[in-house]
């Protein structure tokens, strides 16, 4: 509990600095941290559960993982009408596809031990994938207004105009992640691989299953940030290739 007591207090002297930066996201940080302890006390209490699930209540807990991935990332896309459909589409399709492909070519065990926690990582990285896709895309459709509307003037199309948007929104979603993985193992030990040395696993068991799940984030933040921007197209162009809002 003293461990704990000191991380809130961190919490709370960062959300100070926040506040006399004026930058107005103090109670995010908060309630964030708060919202964190309370998952993951809950989380430990049921762990040894999930554990012992079987494949099916495996999916439909992550399922449910996704489910509550998508109402985050979908906080990012209320620009856009009826977003949500896209965002819990995104996170669904590019998460399930790549761990059913991984487990497919018995690239990680069918154990929920190992299905879960790698599962949630890929939920959340695609989660954090298109929260990144939706806030450039708004701010691009913001910025780039004035060159959307004489691309159209000129006879362009609606998927001609929205290609420079489309293409800077997947890399901006893109980018953190590539920034990991050039920096994994020589800027920074990532927590999988830390946990596994912690647990007394060989170093070299660890590095394998930190690029494996490494490539499964970076694959599912990609199809994920894509299939987010390219299905956005249809919400802010209509048949009339006008601009909706």
């Amino acid at each position: 509990m003293y461990k704990l007591v000191i991380c809130f207090i961190f919490i709370l002297l960062t959300a100070g600095f926040v506040r006399l930066q004026k930058i107005k996201i103090e109670k995010d940080i908060v309630y964030s941290f708060l919202r964190a302890v309370i998952q993951v006390m809950l989380l430990s209490v049921i762990i040894l559960k999930l554990f012992q699930l079987s494949t099916f209540f495996t999916f439909i807990a992550l399922l449910f993982m996704g489910f509550a991935g998508a109402l985050t990332a979908n906080k990012e896309g209320k620009f856009l009408k009826s977003s949500f459909p896209v965002t819990i589409s995104a996170v669904y399709i590019s998460s399930f596809f790549i761990i059913l492909l991984m487990l497919s070519l018995k690239v990680i065990e069918n154990k929920a031990s190992v299905v879960l926690p790698l599962g949630g990582m890929v939920i959340g990285n695609a989660m954090n994938s298109i929260s990144l896709a939706y806030n450039r895309l708004k701010s691009e459709m913001e910025h780039e207004r004035n060159y959307i509307e004489t691309m159209l003037s000129l006879g362009f199309s609606s998927e001609k105009a929205y290609v420079r948007l489309k293409r800077n929104s997947i890399k901006s979603a893109m980018i953190p992640k590539i920034n990991n993985m050039k920096a994994l193992g020589l800027v920074w030990i990532p927590g999988l691989m830390a946990g596994m040395i912690l647990g007394g696993a060989n170093p070299l068991t660890a590095a394998i299953y930190q690029l494996i799940i490494i490539v499964m984030i970076v694959v599912s933040s990609f199809v994920s940030s894509i299939i987010v921007v390219q299905m956005a197209e249809r919400k802010i162009f209509n048949e009339f290739e006008q601009i909706l809002f």
